[in-house]
């Protein structure tokens, strides 16, 4: 699982982005992905990052 954060530019909030990978005999087969765009309403409790 690969967890990432990627902006635009100095001002972008940005979006997080989670990978997950399913790896069989030391090969990738099967990736799934999900995103979502980084919301400035944060609690400092459960920050995104």
């Amino acid at each position: 699982m690969v967890f990432h954060h990627v902006t635009m530019g100095p001002d972008d909030l940005g979006l997080a982005f989670v990978d997950i990978f399913r790896v069989e005999d030391g090969l990738i087969v099967e990736h799934w992905a999900v995103g979502q765009p980084v919301s400035e309403k944060v609690s400092p409790r459960h920050s995104m990052f």
